[in-house]
């Protein structure tokens, strides 16, 4: 019994340096056929601003987030999720505006409703972002 148990091991033990060379072949054969990863550049679709509506003009709406910060985005070819159009957007709703900025102006690509109107006795809740 302990003579196969040494010839099992003594086999395994054989096998194990031919496995690995046969793998790191495998893996040195995957790296020729990669193209190298070029960079982009800075992602501009990834800027977002989450606030209550101040105010609708047109095609442009200001938004209030948080810190008080307001910004004014041009929503006329946005992708609206929770509105029809944008002549529903209102002061006072929730949004999330996705958005890229080019030569100082913010235009939105998403402009999603996150609840309607919220107010009470006629003023915006901040806190309740």
């Amino acid at each position: 019994m302990k003579k196969l148990i040494v010839l099992i091991v003594a086999l395994v033990i054989s096998l194990f340096p031919a496995a690995a060379s046969f793998s790191l072949t495998a893996l040195a054969a995957e790296g020729e056929n990669e193209k190298p990863v070029q960079d982009k550049g800075p992602r501009t679709d990834a800027l977002t601003f989450t606030g209550i509506v101040q105010k609708v003009d047109g095609a442009l709406i200001s938004v209030k987030n948080r810190k008080g910060t307001t910004k004014t985005f041009d929503v006329s070819e946005a992708k609206l999720k929770g509105y029809k159009d944008d002549a529903e957007i209102k002061t006072g709703d929730v949004v999330k505006v996705a958005y890229q900025e080019k030569d100082d102006k913010l235009t939105a690509t998403i402009v999603t409703k996150i609840r309607a109107r919220l107010t009470k006795a006629g003023a915006p809740l901040l806190k309740s972002i």
